[in-house]
């Protein structure tokens, strides 16, 4: 089902210079993005019921950072959709570093985005994101200017183009007046749209489109990136380029969700695999791939394998 947009499009999005200002100004002359980062490890315990998985701590991140507070956090959380429910009493911290959440359709990756995302509320049990509960739309708002959300089904406004939507998103997340512009071509640089500046989003192709998506997503570096299936729909080049970045987010708390297990082996630092709605095993995708001889994609459907 299509993912509305957490925060509703005005006609004339309230930004600190008109859209058709000029946008090829050189970005080295431009003021740096915010760079206010909490840093931490994405060392975390196994969760679930797969024993004999070994968790080893990324070496990428400096020991003494490990203990700081999680960027996201999730709490006995319930989550559903009309009668149906999808997670049940679910713990989970989320701190700086990649974690992907990897399982077939209907395992629950999406509702978990969602609601860290806070675009839906939960059912029961408690979100919290930078240190703010989300307990009320006003908590909400509050929260999402440090969350970028790729949604699977991507909501935007057709007439923008590439550079309204993605400056639309920094505004929204509170970037200062005069970084704004920088962190928006940053953004689209990033993602290698710089081309279609102007082009207007329902013009682009599926892939392209995704790639907006995608520097909507990460634009003003927000603090909590969730990527819903970021490669889909992309040719082999551009997945290779997107993995990057992702990559690149080294001092951001990023949740990738996937179905695909050469995304978890490119990206993550940490992988749940979750199946109806269920964390089967938490642990570095180095430990999934010891319990099947080395093999990543056997021992995601060993683990697989124990839910039934």
């Amino acid at each position: 089902m299509p993912v509305p947009a957490p925060v509703p499009v005005p006609v004339n999005p309230p930004v600190d210079a008109p859209l058709n200002a000029p946008i090829d100004a050189p970005l080295a002359n431009a003021a740096q993005p915010r760079a206010d980062r909490a840093h931490g490890t994405p060392r975390r315990a196994p969760v679930g019921g797969t024993p004999g998985f070994r968790i080893e701590r990324n070496a990428r991140i400096p020991p003494q950072e490990k203990a700081l507070s999680p960027i996201a956090q999730l709490s006995g959380l319930t989550q559903g959709y009309g009668r149906r429910t999808v997670v049940t009493d679910l713990d989970l911290d989320v701190r700086p570093g990649v974690l992907g959440l990897l399982g077939p359709a209907g395992a629950g990756k999406t509702t978990l985005l969602r609601t860290l995302a806070t675009a839906v509320p939960p059912r029961a049990g408690t979100v919290t994101v930078c240190g703010t509960r989300v307990r009320s739309e006003r908590s909400a708002r509050a929260a999402r200017r440090d969350i970028g959300h790729l949604p699977q089904d991507l909501g935007y406004p057709p007439s923008f183009s590439v550079y309204d939507y993605v400056r639309y998103c920094v505004w929204l997340r509170g970037v200062p007046r005069g970084r704004a512009h920088a962190a928006t071509l940053r953004a689209i640089e990033s993602v290698g749209l710089t081309a279609h500046l102007r082009d207007a989003l329902r013009s682009l192709p599926p892939g392209t489109l995704r790639r907006a998506g995608i520097a909507a997503a990460v634009a003003g570096s927000p603090r909590l990136l969730l990527l819903d299936e970021p490669t889909a729909g992309l040719d082999p080049e551009h997945r290779r380029d997107v993995r990057a970045l992702i990559r690149s987010f080294a001092d951001a708390a990023v949740v990738v969700s996937t179905r695909r297990v050469e995304d978890v082996a490119a990206v993550c630092d940490e992988v749940i695999v979750l199946a109806g709605g269920r964390p089967l095993f938490r642990g570095p995708p180095a430990d999934l791939a010891a319990a099947a001889g080395g093999d990543l994609e056997r021992g995601y459907r060993a683990v697989l394998g124990t839910a039934r």
